[in-house]
């Protein structure tokens, strides 16, 4: 049985000190730290960045940001833009990482890893500011999908049970999804190599695998309020239509904002550029819809700005 406190001793390695610096010119309030070792094997996918504003009162509501190359080909660079517009409203925010899929490597083995990760949060929620009792997860394109199952690991028992783990200490307070691809029956090259890796568990373990595709697990109704992102030109729209659906059977509070047709609206366009007035006011709607503690910092800073 994996035992999430095992992972403990092997967090050493991201409790190192080191200097804050700017991270843009044009933000002067938001400061990070890159490439923290969650793990001390400082294997690819275990290193973070986080992102925060100096100007907010601490704790911070935290977000775990997953980007678009989660399982294939991780990328936390592609999401700096996104993570320091988050982060300038307030936040502190987690750039997350886990291993990628390939033959040593399985989703399993990634669920491992972002508990791990949500260790290390606790260990350093001191150092960083972190209110996890207003913890929150996004997630962009594919990382929309982790985004979603490490939400079930938190608030519900099903996948834990599966992986014989004990249930994490904190519960997600809500999902932010932008052009979410999470439709695991999709025939995207991509999503076939996360089907291929839920089948190659169910050989072994039916449970988990039937928790992982969200159309038959049967604790969605555990998951918080949900908002996602798309435009009608974007290739996951039909994915955030059929979540969109899926949430309203299983009751649980969701919305979408769906942009009409426009060039620039393309898959991911909020986490691409941020600075974008579709991107702005609909990050700003995301923020309100998920808390209302959330809500009135957002209105604050639009009001000073």
């Amino acid at each position: 049985m994996f035992d999430i406190t095992a992972e403990i001793a092997r967090i050493y390695a991201g409790m190192v000190t080191r200097p804050p610096k700017k991270v843009m010119k044009d933000l002067p309030s938001v400061r990070s730290e890159s490439n923290i070792p969650y793990l001390e094997d400082r294997q690819k996918g275990h290193f973070i960045d986080v992102f925060w504003s100096v100007e907010s009162m601490r704790p911070m509501p935290t977000i775990v940001f997953f980007n678009g190359g989660s399982f294939f080909h991780g990328n936390r660079s592609s999401s700096d833009s996104i993570c320091q517009a988050l982060a300038q409203r307030g936040f502190a925010v987690i750039n997350a990482d886990f291993r990628d899929i390939s033959g040593d490597i399985g989703i399993v083995d990634e669920l491992k890893d972002v508990l791990a990760m949500l260790n290390w949060m606790n260990f350093n929620r001191g150092r960083f500011g972190f209110d996890l009792d207003r913890c929150y997860v996004m997630g962009t394109s594919y990382g929309a999908l982790m985004a979603t199952w490490f939400s079930l690991l938190c608030n519900s028992r099903r996948i834990n049970n599966a992986m014989g783990i004990k249930a994490p200490w904190t519960t997600i307070k809500g999902i932010g999804l932008i052009s979410g691809m999470t439709d695991t029956h999709r025939n995207a090259a991509r999503m076939v190599i996360v089907r291929d890796a839920i089948e190659k568990i169910g050989r072994t373990n039916k449970e988990l695998a039937d928790s992982l595709v969200l159309e038959s697990n049967h604790e969605l109704r555990f998951l918080p309020r949900v908002y996602q992102i798309t435009s009608d030109s974007d290739r996951a729209k039909p994915d955030v239509m059929k979540l969109h659906r899926l949430l309203d059977t299983n009751k649980v509070e969701n919305d979408v904002m769906v942009f009409e047709e426009k060039e620039s609206l393309t898959r991911g366009f909020v986490s691409k550029n941020p600075a974008l007035p579709e991107s702005v006011r609909s990050i700003s709607a995301m923020l309100r819809f998920l808390d209302r503690h959330v809500s009135d910092a957002v209105d604050d800073r639009e009001e000073t700005s």
